[in-house]
């Protein structure tokens, strides 16, 4: 797994080959594979058209009046008076959607495929199809040869600069959203505040594009809000779409943003992050942003005013390492190996006892060493330079991976 993002419902990862699975809620559709079902194992996020499910049993009188279940090589029948489905003629003619294969027939209702010659448009992948099973697979060119535009090839990926941009993924509260290795970015999911990047309001059960993506290098996704840090060849920028009504977009307005907008800063953002309805980022100097809700003090700019620009953050102890931005709480790992949160406290995700909220940084007692940070709904977590996790707030439910349930409020 080469990147993972989990929201309250639903996760989503990137497979080192790049391939996406999601498992969880998927009432939204979510989980991108067609259906609005929920699953508790990782399916992968389909990119050919929606199959619509029987629905199960369905009643019938004749076949006519059963649905079709969109495979290539099944027939819709009626078998007392329920709807079924029965292998398609052996032999007949089907397509199974892989650009790896050709002449594709129905064998025992299924599509087979026969191995062809494929070529994802990759210029920094050699393409081969592998033998017996025509999976297409793409083998990445040596580095730094030329590709398009001045890029050269990073590890198989036509990227702007040796830093180069690996495939992403991110879940949000019923969508999800992942960015390419060709810098592009797809969306599934809810989208009844825009956050697919459309232009609708439609939901998607596949990967749907984001319109006017380019350069994406990692992606981000909260409540109805999805981000996207644009690594272009001579500079970087941010991008938000979906919910805005809290500032969250970051462009000045308290609206919402069907398409892929620009933020009003900050300058050279390196990282981002988006859980709830706020938004934080840093820049390449270690300096904290963060914009949106604010009625907990999440933002850190010590007041509880809604910011509908990237605010920068006050008190923290030195340059940070990563942020994340929890439901109503934020947390940020700094270079000294230190964790500092703020926000909501209710129940010590922020590290302190006695509840509350804080409008400013607090220092997380017992962290030390730390590389990077995560922040939830109530809890948050460390990840220290040994590997070893720290976790601190709500443990109801198991949160904190310590075998108990009660609350903490030190790592």
């Amino acid at each position: 797994v080469r990147d993972l993002s989990t929201s309250g419902s639903h996760t989503c990862a990137v497979r080192q080959d790049g391939a996406v699975f999601c498992w969880g809620s998927g009432n939204h559709g979510q989980l991108g594979n067609s259906l609005n079902l929920a699953s508790q194992l990782p399916v992968a996020v389909e990119t050919s058209l929606p199959v619509q499910p029987l629905g199960g049993g369905a009643g019938c009188a004749t076949a006519t009046d059963c649905p079709d279940d969109g495979l290539p090589c099944t027939i819709a029948t009626c078998v007392n008076n329920q709807c079924a489905h029965t292998a398609a003629n052996e032999g007949a003619g089907c397509d199974d959607g892989d650009p790896c294969t050709a002449g594709d027939a129905c064998a025992n209702g299924n599509c087979a495929a026969k191995p062809a010659n494929c070529d994802d448009a990759n210029a920094c992948t050699a393409d081969v199809c592998a033998s017996g099973t025509g999976i297409c697979t793409p083998a990445p060119l040596p580095g730094g040869g030329a590709c398009s535009d001045g890029k050269v090839c990073v590890d198989g990926v036509c990227t702007a600069s040796a830093v180069g941009f690996a495939g992403s993924v991110a879940a949000g509260a019923n969508h999800s959203v992942a960015g390419l290795r060709n810098g592009q970015a797809r969306t599934w999911g809810g989208n009844n505040e825009g956050q697919l990047g459309t232009g609708t309001k439609s939901e998607a059960f596949e990967m749907t594009p984001v319109t006017n993506a380019e350069d994406v290098w990692r992606v981000a996704a909260g409540d109805n809000t999805t981000g996207a840090l644009a690594l272009s060849k001579n500079a970087s920028a941010l991008a938000l779409w979906g919910r805005g009504g809290d500032g969250a977009i970051g462009n000045g307005k308290n609206a919402d943003a069907l398409l892929w907008t620009a933020t009003e800063g900050p300058t050279a953002p390196a990282a981002l992050s988006n859980l709830g309805r706020h938004v934080c980022a840093l820049d390449t100097a270690g300096k904290a942003w963060c914009w949106g809700d604010n009625g907990s003090g999440q933002i850190g700019d010590g007041t509880t005013t809604l910011r509908n620009k990237p605010t920068a953050v006050v008190g923290l102890a030195g340059a940070v390492l990563d942020i994340s931005a929890g439901v109503k709480h934020t947390c940020a790992a700094l270079f000294d190996g230190s964790v500092q949160c703020w926000g909501q406290n209710n129940l010590a995700q922020v590290g302190k006892p006695g509840g509350g909220s804080f409008k400013a940084p607090q220092t997380v007692t017992g962290v030390a060493k730390a590389v990077a940070v995560g922040a939830g709904s109530d809890s948050s977590c460390a990840l220290l330079t040994d590997g070893g996790v720290l976790c601190w707030g709500d443990g109801s439910k198991g949160h904190l991976g310590n075998g108990k349930t009660a609350l903490s409020a030190a790592a």
